[in-house]
């Protein structure tokens, strides 16, 4: 690792130590602009609840209001109070609902709550929300008004009327990839494993195939396709039997730099979509909605990628063990061969 990192830094010619301080400096500076700069495109915005109660003001018009945490609240009740209505004297008052549980998802009705007032002059309603006293102070993500999502900025500003709630805006590289995550993971995750399963699927028949050469062929039938690949002939001689070993050296350091490059590819790719899978399944985004398709999707591609990822490691730490005992078995043919050459040999000068 040092070595390819040393290789990538001379290629580039950071070689020096004042190459260095310019390179630390400028990822310094990068970091610095991606938190403080407000005019880049990333970052998030959440409404900040330092009251144990959230107002909210709404138009008549507005059927539903679903409110997400970040984080479960114990939200305890809410008060629905209409506005202007005044009939005939009476002032008509809120209607109280409990909810008593611990949740990030509130979804408002207020028109289903407000039908059997029968006023005809409401003009809008108030929301009081009450939650139990936290710490942190809980934080409002998303909110959708007549299932449409609104912007965390609009939503402060014009329906929020609780002094003490405040808009934050952060910029966390950690929000920013678990957000592309949620929108690629799936797709790219697809292809990966295609080409995952492909690869397990041919690794796994070239593995069938050395195992019934190496533990199944006879002798005979070894020794012929050994001399068949080295292109030894009836008239071999000790160069060409040298040249074989040689080759068929060669064929396992290769297949065995190979072996070991599966062995570590494979869990590796397996376990980054496990954990890329995880992200999104785990991200509020997704815990948020109203069906739970794209949380049991993610885990099951987490599981499949950690399968695949080790049925490519155990296939390639089988292949790299008969690939030895083809090299032993290879080994021992051309003894045999240059044993019988040696004792031909003396024959052949008289």
């Amino acid at each position: 690792m040092n070595s390819l990192l040393s290789g990538i830094l001379d290629k580039l010619g950071l070689t020096t130590y004042r190459s260095h301080l310019i390179l630390i400096t400028g990822l310094m500076v990068a970091t610095i602009v991606y938190i403080y700069t407000p005019y880049m495109p990333w970052g998030e915005k959440f409404v900040e609840m330092n009251d144990s109660r959230l107002l909210l003001k709404f138009n008549s018009d507005t059927e539903s209001c679903d409110i997400f945490f970040r984080y479960p609240v114990n939200a305890v009740n809410y008060v629905i109070t209409p506005i202007n209505t005044i009939e005939a004297g009476e002032v008509r008052k809120g209607v109280s609902v409990d909810l008593n549980k611990f949740t990030n998802h509130i979804r408002f009705t207020p028109q289903a709550v407000l039908k059997d007032i029968g006023s005809t002059r409401i003009s809008g309603f108030t929301i009081d929300l009450t939650i139990a006293d936290q710490h942190p102070p809980a934080e409002i993500y998303m909110v959708r008004l007549n299932d449409i999502e609104k912007s965390i900025d609009d939503f402060h500003k014009n329906y929020v009327y609780t002094a003490s709630s405040v808009l934050i805006e952060t910029k966390s590289i950690r929000s920013d990839l678990s957000r592309a995550l949620v929108k690629y993971n799936n797709k790219v995750s697809n292809y990966i494993l295609v080409f995952l399963t492909s690869g397990a699927a041919v690794l796994l028949v070239y593995l069938l195939r050395m195992l019934v050469i190496v533990y199944m062929y006879p002798s005979k039938l070894f020794e012929k396709r050994i001399l068949r690949i080295n292109s030894i002939g009836n008239e071999k001689g000790l160069d060409e039997i040298e040249a074989a070993k040689h080759k068929c050296g060669n064929n396992f350091t290769k297949l065995n730099s190979y072996c070991r490059f599966f062995q570590t590819i494979g869990p590796a790719v397996g376990f980054m979509l496990t954990v890329s899978s995880l992200i999104v399944a785990l991200n509020p985004a997704t815990l948020s909605n109203y069906d739970l398709t794209i949380f049991f999707d993610s885990i099951q591609i987490a599981m499949i990628s950690t399968f695949i990822g080790l049925f490519i490691r155990v296939e390639a730490i089988l292949l790299q063990s008969a690939n030895k005992s083809m090299l032993i078995r290879s080994d021992s043919v051309f003894e045999v061969i240059e044993h019988e050459y040696v004792a031909a040999e003396p024959g052949e000068d008289s």
